[in-house]
């Protein structure tokens, strides 16, 4: 049985979460608040922070690469190898992108302004600034997260791969504080009412942070 080291509002942690339901592997979840320093932590995660996969032989996976990487080589359904290198490439520029690029210009500035602000009653009030500068550049975002659809369901293979469940990660964080723009385009609204209809994303839907909970339209798949 796995053991993962995760906090409901980090989008790398629910990707792990969502990638373990789907392939049904018995876990277990240990919440921490990956902000607030942590002997524990920081010794199985020199960079104390999450998620933390500990396999069934104790052996401790931390890094957002090395625990993809590990999944897709673990777990032959989200596996590459039948690929040309082109096919490859695309796939994990997209990742890339994703986790890099959408998470540091987007869903960072929110979660800190608007969730960890909220958690952590030490910090300084919410930066209205930043906000306003991660919803400009969210419209871009949703511009090429709507190009590599196409005319698809899914962003690649024409079925759920480990790049749809990156991207519906982030957003699902995005979506809890009310911070997508929805109404900019029907094809991403679309994809991720399919993602998020899958029974892997049911308990991340359910997950509430104390004293912070999401918009109506948040646990609906018809939304």
């Amino acid at each position: 049985m796995y053991k993962l080291y995760h906090h409901p509002a980090c989008p790398f942690s629910r990707k792990v979460r969502i990638i373990l339901n789907e392939v049904k592997a018995k876990h277990t979840l240990h919440e921490v608040k990956f902000w607030v320093a942590n002997d524990e932590l920081v010794k199985l995660n020199p960079a104390g922070n999450v998620p933390i996969l500990v396999d069934k032989n104790y052996h401790v996976i931390y890094g957002n690469y090395a625990i993809n990487e590990y999944l897709m080589e673990e777990y032959p359904m989200f596996s590459l190898q039948n690929k040309s290198v082109v096919e490859k490439t695309d796939y994990r520029m997209a990742m890339d992108w994703c986790e890099n690029v959408f998470f540091t210009e987007v869903t960072k500035p929110i979660f800190e302004e608007k969730i960890l602000n909220f958690l952590d009653r030490s910090s300084s009030p919410p930066d209205s600034g930043k906000i306003r500068q991660a919803n400009r550049n969210l419209v871009k975002h949703i511009d090429y997260l709507q190009a590599l659809l196409g005319d698809d369901y899914y962003l690649f293979d024409h079925k759920l791969t480990l790049a749809d469940i990156v991207f519906a990660s982030q957003i699902s964080i995005l979506d809890y504080v009310d911070s997508f723009n929805w109404k900019q385009s029907k094809e991403v609204k679309m994809w991720y009412s399919l993602v998020k209809s899958r029974p892997s994303f049911q308990n991340i839907l359910q997950d509430r942070i104390a004293n912070l909970n999401p918009p109506k339209h948040y646990s609906d798949p018809d939304f």
